[in-house]
């Protein structure tokens, strides 16, 4: 049981000691001037992937497009454990007998998710690497085709033909492509979170990747919610664009980590190194990123809840984590911006 719960939950199997940076400064700010009315947009990779379709269809009236790298569909566990290790993750041969559509209505239908007709016309992009090893490509043809089910088929894009292992693919960071190892971020010369934004902001195609000149800050991030504790860590961290800390309207982007990708794991490496912070100048968009605590037993790897280990209403939006993620966006509109730059 214990081998396969880490099979189930391990984007890898190596923890990292990270040292923690000195804070340099703190920021007392206006508000920062998000426009949220159905323009967030999320993604991640692996359980953060479950994790960015989960918060894209129980939001979907704020949600206007999800990236997601090597992962299933919406309820691929069921809500049951050994569920998810049968059908979620290198064979997902169960999946191709079931209606994936059908868990959707059914959260729809008693309200527990917003109207699936708000997906209609949003933008969805979808990645699995031939040679990833963690999660099969029936269980991302699975997510596919609950997708297709849901909106047009022209904004979807499936990119299903890269030599790549289970990670977030970048330009020129990480380990080898063909490897899944720590921190889970492969060196494939293949830019993916350039693909996937200019994907989902077609009207701002950025033409390359440019240095960072925007400020990192750590945000405070709820641990309980509704007296239900989240399983997320104390803070979060946000990337910051100078033009949008100057006042200038811009949207968001909450990416999210995967297992053993949080920042007590692996520093900022997927932070920092991911690839989204070299476009949010281009693009205008300020980037959330949240983080699950490490050291939780019935988690031990950092992985976001997609089989429900913070309750049966995970991917409902009473989920505890939904809830959170949804106050902290909330948080970053409503009042002054204060958080502390690295």
């Amino acid at each position: 049981m214990a081998k396969s719960y880490l099979n189930l939950v391990a984007c890898g199997l190596v923890i990292a000691t990270v040292s923690v940076p000195a804070h340099q400064a703190m920021a007392d700010t206006d508000p920062l001037r998000l426009e949220l009315n159905n323009k967030i947009t999320v993604s991640g990779v692996s359980s953060g992937g479950y994790m960015a379709n989960q918060y894209h269809i129980a939001h979907s009236d704020k949600v206007s497009g999800a990236g997601i790298v090597a992962a299933g569909p919406y309820l691929c566990s069921e809500g049951n454990l050994m569920t998810a290790m049968k059908q979620c993750l290198a064979d997902g041969a169960p999946l191709q007998q079931k209606d994936l559509t059908q868990s959707v209505k059914y959260a729809a239908d008693k309200a527990l998710i917003a109207n699936p007709e708000n997906l209609k016309n949003d933008r969805v992009w979808l990645l699995h690497g031939t040679l990833d090893n963690r999660v099969g490509a029936s269980v991302s043809d699975a997510l596919h085709t609950q997708y297709q089910a849901l909106l047009a088929t022209a904004h979807i894009q499936y990119v299903q033909d890269k030599p790549f292992n289970h990670g977030l693919p970048t330009e020129d960071f990480g380990v080898a492509c063909s490897e899944t190892s720590t921190p889970f971020i492969n060196n494939c010369d293949y830019n993916a979170a350039k693909v996937m934004l200019d994907w989902l902001y077609p009207e701002q195609a950025a033409d390359e990747s440019s240095p960072s000149t925007g400020q990192l800050y750590t945000i405070p991030q709820p641990t309980e919610v509704n007296d239900s504790a989240t399983g997320l860590d104390e803070n979060a961290w946000l990337y910051v664009p100078e033009q949008c800390a100057a006042g200038e309207p811009c949207e968001l982007h909450v990416s999210f980590h995967g297992c053993q990708q949080n920042y007590a794991t692996i520093g900022t490496d997927y932070i920092a190194n991911g690839g989204f912070n070299s476009l949010a100048e281009q693009k205008n968009l300020v980037l959330l990123y949240p983080q699950v605590a490490s050291g939780n037993p019935l988690n031990p790897l950092a992985c976001w809840d997609w089989w429900g280990y913070t309750g049966d209403n995970f991917a409902e939006r009473s989920g505890a984590q939904l809830t959170a993620i949804t106050q902290l966006i909330d948080g970053l509109q409503s009042q002054p911006f204060t958080g502390e730059a690295q």
